[in-house]
């Protein structure tokens, strides 16, 4: 298994990120779809969009939506509105976002850029937040992919749940989740059954909401 930074890693993930099911993807979309609110007419800021799984999402919900990530080849795959930059500094007006969702990014930037997500989002607007859980990272997961042959594990910082309280951020609600049922034909279609029951056992991901102060 070869350790790669994550901008490196996910511009040779881009091509294939989106061809496989992803376990910790499909519980994540399921715990954090019913928590968003009314998205018509809303403007949505995507960042750390990846291939804009959220982007298209929140484009059907209604939304307006802006799509932010520093790497270009996932960033193309982004529907709408595209911004390349570094999520840490974000080129974007204070206030201009309703909603801010920020999925599956914070191990890679770290739970300081929880104030540039508060900074574009307006107060009263909404902050969607979600990763892998740090549970999980100390039980020694990784997110991979193979190209060529070979497995590239993508570099990832470890932090604390407590990590995301911050100023001007109220957490509204946070949901701790396993793996449950309704990943099960994923690790079956993928021949993986053998490790479903241990994947199963702790937290995997959790999703954070939050209300701009």
């Amino acid at each position: 298994m070869i350790a790669m930074d994550p901008l490196a890693a996910h511009r040779l993930w881009a091509s294939s990120y989106d061809q496989a099911p992803n376990p910790l993807l499909a519980l994540e979309q399921r715990l954090l779809e019913p928590l968003l609110p009314d998205m018509r007419g809303v403007l949505a800021i995507d960042v750390a969009c990846g291939s804009g799984r959220w982007a298209r999402r929140l484009t059907r919900h209604g939304a307006r939506v802006i799509a932010v990530d520093l790497c270009p080849e996932m960033l193309r795959l982004a529907p709408g509105r595209r911004v390349m930059a570094d999520a840490r500094m974000l080129p974007l007006p204070d206030g201009a976002a309703d909603l801010t969702m920020c999925a599956f990014a914070l191990s890679y930037l770290s739970a300081a850029c929880l104030a540039e997500l508060a900074r574009i989002t307006r107060p009263g607007g909404v902050v969607m937040v979600s990763d892998m859980h740090p549970a999980a990272a100390a039980r020694g997961w990784t997110r991979s992919f193979r190209v060529q042959g070979k497995i590239i594990a993508v570099a990832a910082r470890a932090y604390a749940l407590e990590d995301l309280l911050t100023p001007n951020l109220a957490l509204s609600t946070l949901i701790e989740a396993p793996l449950g049922e309704p990943e099960r034909p994923i690790f079956e279609r993928a021949g993986k059954m053998a490790r479903f029951r241990d994947a199963c056992r702790g937290p995997a991901v959790y999703v954070a909401k939050y209300v701009r102060l």
